[in-house]
C-alpha cells in the first residue's frame, strides 16, 4: 500500500484518494478512516493473492486500498453526481451525467471483466483483482457500520460539512430570497428557526459538533430539506448556499439562467 512503481503511479493514486477520501474522512473521522483504509488494503491484496498464488511478481500500489474507499463511498454517497467521459481510442465521444451507483458500478464491472481476462491472457500488469477485492471489502465494512451507527447514514447523505452554520438562500436565477424560514432540527427534538435577512442570509451561532437536519420553507416555494454536519476541525468554513424552486414553474426562468452545477 505504501510502495509505487513511479511518480505517475503515485500521483494517480493520490488523486483518486483525494477525490473519494475527503468526504469519507469527514464522515468517519481521521482515525476510523485510517483503520478502514488499512483493512481495505488487506482485503485487496488477499483477493489478488487468491487468484495469483503461483505468481512471483511483487504487487505494489495503493489502488487496492483506495478501491475500498470507493466501496465505502458507493454505500454512503449513492446520489453524488459524476460525469462519465466516453472515449473511442483517443477521441472524446460524449459526456454522460450520472450518479455514484452508475459511475462506480461501471468501473467495478470493467475491473472484474479485465481481471477475468488476465487469468487467461497476460496483457496487463495491473492488479485488477486487488481493485475488486478492495471495493468489496469497503462495501462489506460500511453496510454494518451504517446500521450500528445510524448517524453515519445522515452524514453520508449530507453535502454540507462546516465549522459554523451560516449561509444564503437563492432562487434558481441567483437572486436572494428574503423572509425565508430555515429550521434546524436536533436529535433531542429541539428545533431552532432563523429567517433570512434582506440579503438572503441566515446563521445559527454556537452549535456544537454533530449532525443536524434542516428544512427551508417559504410561501409559494418548494420546501427543501437535508442534513448538515458541524465539525470544528473541518478544513474549510464555506457558507451554505441553498437554491429553492417555485411551486409553480416561472416562465421567465430559462434553461440558460439555471446554473449547470452547484457545489
Amino acid at each position: 500500500m505504501f510502495l509505487h512503481k513511479g511518480i505517475f503511479h503515485f500521483i494517480g493514486n493520490m488523486f483518486f484518494l483525494w477525490m473519494f477520501g475527503y468526504r469519507l474522512e469527514n464522515t468517519f473521522g481521521r482515525w476510523a478512516f485510517a483503520l478502514i483504509y488499512l483493512i481495505c488494503g488487506f482485503g485487496a491484496v488477499s483477493l489478488h493473492y487468491l487468484f495469483n498464488r503461483a505468481s512471483t511478481v511483487p504487487c505494489v500500489g495503493a489502488s487496492g486500498a483506495i478501491s475500498g474507499i470507493m466501496g465505502c463511498y458507493f454505500v454512503l454517497f449513492p446520489k453524488s453526481r459524476f460525469d462519465l467521459e466516453v472515449f473511442l481510442l483517443r477521441f472524446h465521444v460524449a459526456s454522460i451525467p450520472t450518479y455514484t451507483h452508475s459511475a462506480v458500478g461501471i468501473w467495478l464491472a470493467e475491473q472484474t471483466i479485465l481481471g477475468l481476462l488476465t487469468q487467461t491472457v497476460r496483457f496487463s500488469t495491473t492488479a485488477f483483482w486487488a481493485h475488486v477485492g478492495g471495493f468489496a471489502t469497503g462495501v462489506i465494512i460500511t453496510f454494518p457500520l451504517i446500521f450500528i451507527f445510524p448517524r453515519l447514514r445522515i452524514r453520508g447523505e449530507q453535502p454540507f460539512i462546516v465549522r459554523n452554520v451560516k449561509g444564503v438562500v437563492h432562487d434558481l436565477t441567483g437572486s436572494v430570497l428574503t423572509k425565508t424560514r430555515v429550521s434546524l432540527h436536533f436529535e433531542s427534538g429541539e428545533t431552532r428557526t432563523a429567517t433570512t435577512d434582506g440579503k438572503g442570509r441566515f446563521t445559527f451561532p454556537g452549535l456544537s459538533d454533530g449532525c443536524y437536519r434542516f428544512t427551508v420553507s417559504r410561501d409559494g416555494w418548494q420546501t427543501m430539506e437535508g442534513n448538515i454536519v458541524v465539525r470544528k476541525k473541518t478544513r474549510y468554513n464555506i457558507p451554505v448556499k441553498l437554491r429553492m424552486q417555485p411551486e409553480v414553474a416561472n416562465d421567465a426562468i430559462t434553461e440558460s439562467q439555471i446554473p449547470a452545477a452547484q457545489a
